[in-house]
């Protein structure tokens, strides 16, 4: 199985401390998404981790998320039926501003 080196939740993103949580997602084929918050001397980093069924690392993941989650959130993860991650996020709690799309490999979709 595997062992989550950072943490599930991220830092507080507002003035308010509102902590960004996400839910997993699964995929048509049990793959489980999972976003990871890393911390380290140049600050923190969110990515996304891809496990299969026997919750081993897929091949091509992690993905690290291009946000600073200490001035943003990630606010949901969804697949789609044909294995594709979509990742929603915003930089306040009352809109979002950015959605990315993965393949089930781990890379950017077109």
């Amino acid at each position: 199985p595997y062992r989550v080196e950072g943490a599930l939740s991220g830092p507080p993103y507002d003035s308010e401390g509102g902590d960004t949580f996400p839910n997993p997602a699964f995929g048509p084929d049990g793959t489980v998404y999972l976003v990871v918050f890393q911390t380290d001397a140049t600050g923190v980093w969110a990515e996304v981790v891809a496990l299969d069924r026997q919750g081993q690392l897929m091949p091509g993941w992690p993905y690290r998320l291009p946000i600073d989650p200490t001035a943003g959130d990630v606010a949901s993860l969804t697949v789609s039926p044909d294995g594709r991650l979509f990742v929603l996020g915003g930089y306040d709690s009352f809109s979002y501003s950015w959605l990315l799309s993965l393949d089930p490999d781990g890379r950017l979709s077109d």
